[in-house]
């Protein structure tokens, strides 16, 4: 509903009814020179499509006649109505452009009271032609004030657009001969007034100010703009005004109460109404010099150095800023306001150290984040990846995979040869994540390599590394390990496991099933333990599946662990891929059940054939 009336009032055509509609009513309610108040007020605001509609009102309920001073008072009105409009546009321009009425600072305030002058000198003028007492009217003449205030405010809080100039005249002088023929006019208009001259002269103001309207502006303006936000010092200059008139209403009704029935009947109710009009009036000239005076201490004390707070924190965090803010706090008496300089200056001090901070643990992070990467290129260089080219030629197939959960992990795999007829293949998993446990995981990767190759007994081999684990193992890591031996030539597979997960095997034709047999301990856990082997027989394309617990206890959150049972289906739907396409599909699968979420744990699989 607001929008729809806020559509309404970018129509000229709508601004020009309204005006019509307004003036008519106060003409009638109020007279003709009471009723130019709302012309000033609407003309300021809405232009010169406005004046023309008070023009219409004030023909519609004074008629048009052959004299020819009754017309020169029309366009006089209208003529004033356009000027008072321009005056707002033409003031103490500021640099970044025009602004529209406002009450919102100091020099607001005094645009306005100079933009009521033209209607001022009308009604002046008005009150001499009909004999009306000239004083009366200087005072009335003041109260336009109140209605321009309080319609400004009003348009500015429903946000009601304005309609602001567009067209750029000419320039065809000099632009200060422009404000000269408008002072002379206000000059003249004061001769009339004093009976200096008479008011036949009222033509050469006509001219002055018609002169003036055509003053080009300075720079390019908007047609039609929102009016602007009521902020809080609106507000509160507003509830100000709002008490001032109120108060100004009841000392004028307690006057005219006083003395019309202390007459004894005989005060008639005019006189009665004048006095009224006199005591309402002085009371509201009185008004105005207070509320100016509190409208500048509040933009001294209060506007500016909240502005030059708000430029200040307006731009990025530094130190500057900092002797900024603490130079306006110096300039402050000791109010709220300094307390709120006060607090934001601890606040950007607060604001500085903390960026500061950041920016010595951001390089941190990078550092560690580079060493990282380093670490993540040393460990991926270690784990072997020539699955090809080892197998060239010869009776086994293998493949494997390692996926980090973070930039390092500790899962680990490797195969090796260890004579002409014998290789050995590994899968481990440190306990841990991170750094500590890709230490572990390279110290055990090299020393099971290294004794596997020299002694070539996988029970041995595992006794010598548990030993050297736990020695030194501040951390108190464990490292879960399955090592076993193939001989290419028999198919003969000795293994050991030290707490790792059971390994699938497919015999032949038949599918995928579990390998479960005993278990030794874990290694690092403690020292002088024995590790006993054993041996199974690997037929032509016989596969053995091996892989970390990161395989099966991937999860979503929802569903739980991927398990075992949904790894050993897939092994079955793939058993006849390649090894390279198994363990793709493996971990195809793995994503898709977690969703894509981010990774848990390592994931590490190794896959062999025996051809």
């Amino acid at each position: 509903m607001m929008y729809n009336v806020r559509k309404l009032f970018k129509s000229k055509l709508f601004l020009l009814i309204f005006s019509a509609i307004v003036n008519f009513i106060a003409f009638n309610a109020f007279g003709t020179i009471q009723g130019l108040g709302f012309s000033l007020v609407l003309s300021i605001l809405f232009g010169p499509f406005a004046a023309v509609g008070c023009l219409l009102a004030l023909v519609a309920c004074g008629g048009v006649s052959a004299d020819v001073l009754e017309l020169i008072m029309y366009t006089f009105m209208l003529v004033s109505c356009v000027v008072s409009w321009k005056l707002w546009y033409c003031l103490f321009n500021k640099k970044s452009g025009y602004e529209i009425p406002n009450l919102g600072s100091y020099m607001g305030f005094i645009k306005l009271t100079i933009s009521c002058l033209p209607i001022i000198l009308y009604s002046l003028i008005l009150s001499l032609e009909f004999d009306i007492l000239k004083f009366n009217e200087v005072l009335f003449s003041l109260s336009y004030f109140s209605l321009v205030f309080f319609m400004v405010y009003a348009v500015n809080y429903f946000n009601i657009p304005l309609y602001s100039p567009k067209k750029q005249f000419r320039q065809i002088m000099p632009l200060k001969l422009y404000d000269f023929a408008l002072i002379l006019s206000y000059l003249v208009g004061f001769l009339i007034v004093s009976d200096i001259i008479p008011v036949e002269f009222l033509f050469l103001i006509i001219l002055l100010q018609v002169v003036y309207i055509f003053k080009p502006y300075d720079r390019e303006v908007f047609k039609i703009k929102d009016a602007i936000y009521f902020n809080l010092i609106n507000k509160v200059s507003f509830s100000v005004f709002i008490i001032f008139l109120l108060l100004e209403i009841v000392f004028g009704l307690l006057v005219y109460f006083r003395i019309y029935f202390s007459s004894s009947g005989h005060l008639d109710l005019y006189s009665a109404l004048l006095i009224f009009d006199d005591s309402l009036i002085i009371f509201s000239f009185g008004f105005f010099i207070p509320l100016l005076i509190y409208i500048y201490f509040l933009e001294k004390n209060v506007v500016n150095p909240i502005n030059k707070i708000s430029s200040s924190l307006s731009s990025d965090v530094s130190d500057l800023n900092m002797i900024h803010l603490k130079n306006i706090s110096s300039n402050l008496a000791n109010d709220e306001v300094k307390e709120l300089t006060d607090s934001l200056i601890k606040m950007e001090e607060d604001v500085i150290q903390y960026k500061n901070d950041i920016i010595k643990v951001t390089a941190e992070k990078e550092k560690y984040e580079t060493e990282l990467e380093l670490a993540d290129k040393i460990q991926s260089s270690m784990i072997s990846t020539d699955f090809e080219e080892f197998c060239n030629g010869r009776n086994f197939e293998i493949w494997g995979l390692m996926k980090a959960a973070r930039e390092v992990g500790g899962d680990f795999y490797d195969y090796f040869n260890i004579d002409e007829d014998n290789i050995g293949f590994v899968i481990g998993d440190v306990s841990g994540k991170g750094i500590i446990a890709s230490l572990i995981m390279v110290k055990a990767l090299t020393l099971i390599k290294d004794h596997l190759k020299y002694s070539g007994d996988v029970s041995w081999t595992f006794e010598q590394v548990n030993n050297l684990l736990c020695r030194g193992n501040v951390e108190e890591l464990f490292v879960t390990c399955w090592l076993g031996k193939l001989n290419l030539k028999t198919g003969e597979l000795t293994y050991v496991n030290a707490g790792h997960n059971f390994p699938l095997i497919k015999h032949e034709s038949h599918d995928f099933q579990y390998f479960k047999t005993d278990s030794n301990l874990v290694l690092a856990a403690m020292e002088d333990m024995p590790y006993t082997s054993q041996t199974i027989q690997l037929n032509h394309e016989d596969c053995i599946f091996l892989y970390t617990d990161g395989v099966t206890e991937a999860n979503d959150d929802y569903n739980g662990f991927y398990g075992e049972d949904r790894l050993n289906n897939i092994l079955n739907n793939h058993s006849g891929d390649d090894l390279s396409l198994i363990i793709s599909s493996i971990k195809k699968d793995i994503d898709g059940y977690c969703n894509n979420h981010e990774q848990f744990d390592d994931i590490t699989m190794l896959c062999l054939r025996y051809l």
